[in-house]
């Protein structure tokens, strides 16, 4: 298994720091640091918080939804009232990303 492999595994479901991954991985962190750079670069992780420690998480599609409806779900209001297809494809949504 790559190191960009052992990576994307670890974050799977969770965010980390640098040195959660480090020692989930065994990596050590001249090596991990690299391959953490190249990994935000192409897109396939993200840093999820602004000050050290940084934590990490992957950005798949689904862990991008999940982003953009916890936005939308709890800091968004609705403009208008939702009509009753917009409702349940709010719900679906909802089961599919918290399955």
């Amino acid at each position: 298994m790559t190191n960009v492999d052992k990576i994307l595994n670890v974050l799977e479901n969770q965010k980390l720091t640098s040195s959660q991954i480090s020692e989930l991985t065994g990596i050590e962190n001249n090596s991990l640091y690299v391959v953490l750079n190249e990994l935000t670069q192409r897109n396939l992780i993200m840093r999820v918080n602004e000050s050290k420690p940084y934590k990490y998480r992957n950005s798949t599609k689904k862990v991008l939804l999940k982003g953009l409806y916890d936005i939308m779900v709890n800091k968004m209001k609705a403009v208008e009232k939702l009509n009753k297809h917009e409702i349940t494809m709010i719900k679906m949504i909802d089961e599919v990303l918290n399955k």
